[in-house]
């Protein structure tokens, strides 16, 4: 949106041929995208000093910087056969000149990460892309907007409903780039499938983007032009290649190896976990083994056909190291919760109530059941999909498990300031509180649960909002029908007022904002909530504002205003008042913003706010830097940034002294950039 408006802009100008107006053109391209943004999303820039200030007002976002580390390809897996012609074509076409997209397709265990992952790393391949090569594991994204948000917040790029043209137009700039969705399955099967196919061809189209789905199943993704190299699924290792991955893991053969294999259907991930028991146990035995374990399961009436993988998950089950330690399948049903896995050293925090769980994850480790990614400890999806059904969690861990990530949450109050461990802890595991929260819901948590669950879950979505970090919409909605369904109707509005304050921010949904917002006034007034319903009314002013609908937006918030007086709420009649402010500046009424801000200020000083005094002071010293007034302008970021820096609020002095820097610029550069802004949005002078 920024870049169509100076765009729009820029034509506009050459067509009035103003010398002055042409320079700016080239002095200010900027400082037109900079004035835009604000405009757009002032209220956003209102960072909040508390949890409770937080939960109020999607405006203060700690600084995200850019962080590779999580969109960097995995490394080449150490064990790799039978697909080598393969990788070969797909090479060849990533070095040609044109783009390539490619669907790697088949079923769980098939080898389609190890395959994509050998690609990426391929010598040739590292020299023409260098580091434009990413990897997003799409496991715990549930939407489109999960994709954007977290390729944005590791790209260290825009984090709200700018950020998909932002990731778009970050791809674009490169002369060549990789991008790989892996587990795009999770995403794409989902009620949001519709958008994830737009935004694919979208992605698809970037022309120098090359681009590879793994994907279970055979169906292709729609929308995209797939390169026709490999269309189908995925085949099944042929027995040699088979034979040679179990001599590189098991390192020894008998005269029965042959008929073990021909049984696991040349799936690699279940040769993988036979092999790793065939380090201690002959083919003979494993085969016997085998055929008893299946005859075993279908003897308990486990439906339809068998795979080979479940039957080779079993068997590791029910190995000797195993067995010797009872604590390692109760480990591996909770890491069957966690799509992003847990920090090794978190386990015994985690999970109190197991003991040795130390020595259970080298049991997991042992027998290929878990992984250990940079000490993390995690294990594979279709693992995971079938000890979720077939062995979930015992209730003492689920129960510990949800005390660790409700817990979680909490951290939010320690994000003020600089960049901060709580911040680190809160990225990291933002997928796995999303996973566990939307399990926990679907669960029908008992009454002793709920209260503490849906804090954390409205804690997660609000971080979701000020990060830009992943997609909440499918925890919420489920949370609120899950407690309109046991009678909450009070957590069920507070879901859907979450929903209704995050769609506007993060994906421009602004009339769907809006139903949310006005279905959760409704049950706040009908369950006398005055107070809810005033920040209901209060936010669809700010929903409104950023749809340019001022005279709306002020009709909501003068009837927000009036609720929050007529309970005695001191604070809610500020923040009215001050998003006012914010409604009028827009509106280019520089006088009657100046009225509203200083009201607000003085309201915020005398409850002691000092956080909102200096915010205050800041967007007055923008309002004045609109006006050309510099003297008034330059004493008001004195005093925003000598309060910033007294609460430890370091990103809002950097950004006040980006406005002091922005006021020694060109003289003229504002005064062309309102008129062509108005002239943009058909606006009368003021």
């Amino acid at each position: 949106m920024n870049s169509r408006a100076v765009d729009h802009v820029e034509t506009v100008l050459r067509s009035q041929g103003e010398e002055s107006e042409t320079k700016l053109i080239h002095v200010a391209r900027n400082s037109l995208g900079d004035l835009r943004q604000r405009l757009d999303q002032q209220s956003h820039r209102f960072a909040l000093v508390s949890v409770t200030q937080l939960t109020r007002d999607a405006s203060a976002r700690p600084n995200i910087p850019a962080d590779l580390n999580r969109i960097k390809p995995p490394p080449k897996p150490p064990i790799f056969h039978g697909r080598e012609d393969l990788v070969q074509t797909i090479v060849d076409l990533l070095l040609k000149d044109e783009t390539c997209r490619v669907p790697l397709l088949g079923a769980g265990g098939i080898g389609k990460t190890a395959l994509v992952t050998t690609i990426l790393n391929d010598e040739r391949v590292k020299k023409k892309f260098g580091e434009n090569v990413f990897f997003l594991s799409c496991e715990s994204l549930v939407s489109a907007s999960g994709i954007i948000l977290a390729l944005a917040s590791a790209l260290g790029l825009q984090q709200d409903a700018g950020a998909r043209q932002a990731v778009i137009h970050y791809f674009s700039s490169f002369k060549y780039v990789l991008l790989a969705l892996d587990n795009f399955e999770t995403t794409w099967d989902s009620d949001d499938r519709a958008e994830v196919e737009a935004l694919l061809a979208e992605l698809a189209a970037v022309s120098p983007q090359s681009l590879f789905v793994t994907m279970r199943g055979a169906l292709r993704p729609a929308g995209v032009d797939w390169t026709d190299c490999i269309l189908d699924t995925l085949d099944p290792l042929s027995l040699d290649a088979a034979r040679r991955m179990w001599m590189r893991i098991a390192k020894k053969v008998d005269s029965k190896l042959d008929d073990l294999l021909r049984l696991l259907d040349g799936l690699p991930l279940a040769i993988m976990l036979m092999a790793q028991q065939g380090q201690v146990l002959s083919s003979s035995e494993l085969l016997t083994a085998y055929t008893e374990e299946r005859t075993s399961l279908l003897s308990q009436g486990a439906a339809g056909r068998l795979t080979s993988l479940e039957v080779s998950i079993e068997l590791s089950l029910n190995s000797r190291t195993m067995q010797a330690e009872p604590n390692a399948r109760k480990l591996l049903s909770v890491l069957c919760l966690l799509p992003d896995g847990i920090p090794m050293l978190q386990l015994n925090h985690m999970l109190p109530s197991m003991p040795h769980a130390g020595r259970s994850v080298r049991v997991l480790l042992h027998a290929a059941l878990a992984v250990n990614k940079a000490g993390r400890i995690s294990t594979l999806s279709p693992i995971r999909e079938f000890m979720l059904q077939k062995y979930p969690p015992e209730d003492a861990d689920v129960a510990d498990t949800r005390a660790h990530f409700t817990g979680l949450p909490q951290l939010m109050d320690r994000l003020n300031g600089p960049k901060t461990e709580a911040l680190d802890i809160l990225l990291a595991e933002f997928g796995n509180m999303n996973t566990v929260f939307l399990h926990f819901w679907r669960d029908s948590p008992g009454p002793d649960a709920v209260e503490g669950l849906l804090e954390a879950t409205l804690n997660l979505a609000q971080f979701s909002v000020l990060t830009g970090c992943g997609d909440c919409m499918l925890l919420l909605r489920t949370a609120s029908i899950s407690l309109d369904g046991t009678g909450n109707r009070q957590g069920a509005a507070q879901c859907l007022q979450s929903m209704g304050n995050a769609l506007p921010v993060l994906k421009n949904r602004y009339s769907e904002a809006m139903e949310k917002l006005e279905e959760a006034k409704a049950t706040f007034e009908a369950i006398g909530n005055r107070w809810g319903a005033a920040e209901c009314t209060q936010r669809m002013g700010d929903v409104l504002r950023m749809q340019n609908r001022y005279e709306e937006a002020m009709e909501k918030l003068e009837e927000a205003k009036a609720t929050f007086e007529s309970i005695g709420n001191r604070e809610g009649v500020a923040q009215c008042v001050r998003r006012m402010g914010d409604v009028l500046y827009m509106w280019s009424r520089y006088e009657e913003a100046t009225e509203k801000f200083e009201e607000a200020k003085v309201a915020f000083q005398a409850i002691g706010s000092h956080g909102q005094v200096a915010l205050c002071c800041k967007v007055l010293a923008e309002v004045f830097m609109a006006q050309h007034k510099t003297a008034q302008a330059q004493s008001l970021l004195h005093q925003a940034i000598d309060i910033f820096t007294s609460i430890g609020l370091l990103e809002e002095v950097h950004y006040c002294r980006s406005l002091w820097d922005e006021l020694q610029g060109p003289r003229g550069l504002w005064a062309p950039a309102r008129r062509l802004f108005r002239r943009l949005r058909g606006r009368p002078h003021s």
